[in-house]
């Protein structure tokens, strides 16, 4: 009778835990920033409503917010 290798065994163990933690890597990439200030005039009033873009300097792609009350 033949043996089976270890591998045989630990194969598809391994393969699982690859393919788990391939999917925690693949959302690790995911778009979550947050960006938090406040916009004022010249004279220090906070204004609301107020476009803001904020630039990726690593990508060059800007992104478009407006800014509210608080």
């Amino acid at each position: 009778m033949k043996r089976k290798s270890e591998w045989g065994l630990l194969y598809p163990l391994f393969l699982a835990f690859l393919i788990a933690w391939a999917g925690q890597v693949a959302w690790a990439q995911a778009n979550r920033a947050t960006i938090t200030g406040t916009v004022t005039d010249s004279t220090g009033a906070v204004v609301a409503d107020v476009e803001v873009t904020a630039t990726n300097t690593g990508t060059n792609v800007p992104a478009q917010t407006t800014s509210n009350h608080n």
